[in-house]
């Protein structure tokens, strides 16, 4: 009798747990994303990248947020950006890109009681981290470039 009345109420306390945890208030919210900067081909096109990024909740309306970004994308012809006539024979010359983002924001939240839409105004900083490799090649007219980006 003792063993049924343990586990009856080992269960009730594990069956109630997940209410009573779901009822404390979440502060901090933690998530991937997907991220998408447009560009119109100088010196590169679209570029995808992921993130994980976060919420930490000060009260009911302001939260501060933070993201870490990371991206890797063709920075198109180098030579043909600052002037240079690459060999027209040979396919173009790209180097491969590679950035991280680190930003984080503050937001206030606007929303209407039973509302089906929260809207929010938030500001914020970044900075971003960019790595161009160097870029070489043949010139039209018989020459070499090489190219360092800083």
């Amino acid at each position: 009798m003792r063993r049924r009345v343990s586990r009856t109420l080992l269960a009730s306390a594990l069956a109630l747990f997940p209410a009573l945890a779901g009822a404390q208030e979440e502060r901090f919210d933690l998530g991937v994303r997907a991220v998408l900067m447009a560009a119109d081909g100088e010196p590169a096109n679209d570029i995808p990248g992921y993130g994980l990024f976060g919420h930490y909740r000060l009260s009911d309306r302001w939260k501060l947020g933070f993201a870490v970004d990371t991206a890797e994308y063709d920075f198109e012809e180098p030579a043909r950006i600052v002037g240079l006539q690459q060999r027209q024979s040979l396919e173009p010359i790209d180097v491969l890109a590679e950035s991280t983002t680190f930003s984080a924001w503050i937001e206030r939240t606007f929303s209407r009681p039973q509302g089906r839409t929260e809207w929010f105004l938030g500001a914020g900083l970044g900075f971003a981290s960019i790595d161009v490799p160097d870029a070489s090649g043949p010139l039209e007219n018989g020459g070499q470039f090489f190219i360092t980006t800083e």
